[in-house]
C-alpha cells in the first residue's frame, strides 16, 4: 500500500535561497505522483548526522548542497561511482520509509553540467580554466571528460587547497596545471571558463578583455543573476550558461532517482506507481522544470 505522505527536502547552509523546492514540485506534479512534500532545511555540518538519524518516518530522499556534499558521501550505504570519484554527493535516496533505512548516494552536479553544456552547443572543450577548488569543482572536472578536455587550470587561493583537484583532473586522464587566484585574468588558451565560486568573490576578478573575447563562461551562481563574471561576458557580447541550466538538469535526474524503484524491497516498501522514465519522460518534465523557473 502507498504512502499517504512522502517526505524529500534539500539541505544545506544557507539555503533560504534554493530553488529546489519549485523544481520538484514541478517534477512531481509533471510525473502526476501525489503526496510528496519537498522542503528546505538548514543545516551546517556539525548537526548533519545528528538530523540523519532523527529524521523520522516516511523520508524517501535529499538534495545537498554546500557544506555537506562531503558529510553525504560519508553517510552512505552504497554510493555511486561518480560520487565516490569526486568525494561529493548532491543526492541521498533511503530504501525504506524507516528513520534507520541505509541510503545511496549520488551525485548529479556533473549530469546537471554535462547537460547544459550540451544544451548550450559546447561539443568540445580541450583548455579549460576552472575558478574554484571545491566539491563543484570535482564535478566540473568530472563532467569535462565528456568534452574531450585536454588541459584543465585550476584557479585557487591556495595550491594546498586545490591538491585534490589537480589529482583528479591527472587521474581522469588531462593535464594538469595551478593558477593563484590573483594571479588569474590574463589571456591564454581556454577557450572555457568555469567558475565555482559565490558571486561575491567574482567582484574582485578582473579578466583582461582578451580572455573574455576568446572564451565562454560557465557560472554556477544563479541568485543574484547575474553574477559578477557572467555581467562581463554579457558585456563583450560572449557565450554564458549560468547556474539554472546545471541546477534544472541535475533536478531531473535526482527526481528520476528519487521516483524509481531499483529493487523489491522498494517497490514493496514504498507502494509507488512503477514510472518508466524514458526519453519521452525526461523531454516532459524537463519542460515542467524550466517552465517553474520562468515563471518564479
Amino acid at each position: 500500500m502507498a504512502l499517504s505522505h512522502i517526505q524529500a527536502a534539500v539541505l544545506g547552509s544557507p539555503i533560504a535561497h534554493s530553488k529546489s523546492p519549485l523544481l520538484h514540485a514541478a517534477g512531481y506534479e509533471a510525473l502526476g505522483v501525489t503526496g510528496w512534500d519537498y522542503t528546505r532545511v538548514e543545516l551546517d555540518e556539525e548537526a548533519f548526522d545528528g538530523w540523519l538519524q532523527s529524521r523520522g518516518f516516511g523520508w524517501r530522499g535529499v538534495s545537498v548542497t554546500m557544506p555537506l556534499k562531503g558529510a553525504a558521501l560519508a553517510s552512505a550505504s552504497w554510493t555511486d561511482e561518480l560520487a565516490e570519484l569526486t568525494g561529493a554527493a548532491n543526492t541521498l535516496v533511503f530504501a525504506t520509509p524507516e528513520p534507520d533505512a541505509p541510503c545511496a548516494a549520488w551525485n548529479t552536479d556533473i549530469h546537471g553540467i554535462a547537460e547544459a553544456l550540451r544544451e548550450a552547443g559546447t561539443v568540445s572543450a580541450p583548455q579549460v580554466d576552472i575558478l574554484g577548488a571545491g566539491a563543484s569543482c570535482a564535478s566540473a572536472i568530472a563532467a569535462l571528460t565528456s568534452f574531450d578536455a585536454q588541459k584543465v587550470r585550476i584557479i585557487a587561493r591556495s595550491e594546498t587547497r586545490a591538491a585534490g583537484r589537480l589529482e583528479l583532473v591527472e587521474r581522469l586522464g588531462m593535464q594538469a596545471e595551478f593558477v593563484p587566484l590573483a594571479e588569474w585574468g590574463s589571456a591564454c588558451d581556454s577557450t572555457l571558463v568555469m567558475s565555482t565560486l559565490p558571486g561575491t568573490v567574482g567582484e574582485s576578478l578582473h579578466p583582461c578583455e582578451e580572455l573574455v573575447a576568446e572564451s565562454a563562461l560557465f557560472d554556477v551562481v544563479y541568485a543574484p543573476w547575474p553574477s559578477p563574471l557572467a555581467t562581463r561576458w554579457f558585456a563583450a557580447e560572449r557565450g554564458v550558461i549560468g547556474g539554472e541550466a546545471m541546477l534544472l538538469h541535475q533536478a531531473v535526474e535526482q527526481l528520476r532517482l528519487m521516483t524509481s524503484l531499483r529493487s523489491d524491497e522498494e517497490r514493496t516498501a514504498w507502494g509507488l506507481p512503477n514510472i518508466d522514465w524514458d526519453h519521452a519522460t525526461v523531454v516532459r518534465v524537463t519542460a515542467a522544470l524550466r517552465a517553474a523557473l520562468a515563471s518564479a
